[in-house]
């Protein structure tokens, strides 16, 4: 009887190894020939025109729910030749979803040199919509758009918490 139990143990745990055995070699064939990732390649950036735009993030922070304020937009020709005319075009929307109220600011960049950066001024209006108490609550989505006659655009977006 014990050399009975004895062989009963020692075939399974043969089973087993020849069972988990096979699992692994199939698993191996499965995943076929090892090789590192390959990551999509990346297109070389083609020279000509490139547009940037930012937000002065400085001062996003100190804006508030009120009319009347200065908010500064960056534009920036990252390309190898001039922009003779960029329109930046700023929309202010709120979070309100019953009411879609947006406020639409543009600005004319009359040229742009290659490698140059400049600060486009607006004075937007930032007051709620509606004189609710939840538009007091309400996040304000700000949506920058550069843009020239060529097709070369840029957009940027921030959003403001109350």
């Amino acid at each position: 009887m014990r050399r009975g139990v004895l062989l009963w143990l020692l075939a399974t745990s043969a089973a087993f190894l020849a069972t988990s055995g096979a699992f692994l070699l199939l698993a191996n064939l499965g995943a076929g020939p090892e090789r590192g990732s390959d990551p999509i390649p990346r297109v070389p950036e083609a020279a000509g025109p490139a547009l940037a735009l930012r937000f002065a993030e400085d001062r996003l922070g100190e804006l508030e729910r009120r009319p009347d304020q200065a908010l500064t937009l960056y534009v920036e020709n990252r390309g190898d030749r001039e922009l003779a005319d960029v329109g930046v075009s700023l929309d202010v929307a709120s979070e309100a979803a019953l009411e879609v109220s947006v406020r639409r600011y543009e600005e004319n960049v009359a040229g742009l040199a290659p490698g140059e950066r400049r600060a486009v001024e607006m004075q937007v209006d930032l007051s709620p919509p509606a004189e609710t108490p939840e538009a007091q609550d309400q996040r304000e989505i700000l949506e920058a758009r550069a843009t020239t006659p060529g097709g070369v655009s840029a957009v940027e977006t921030a959003v403001l918490v109350p």
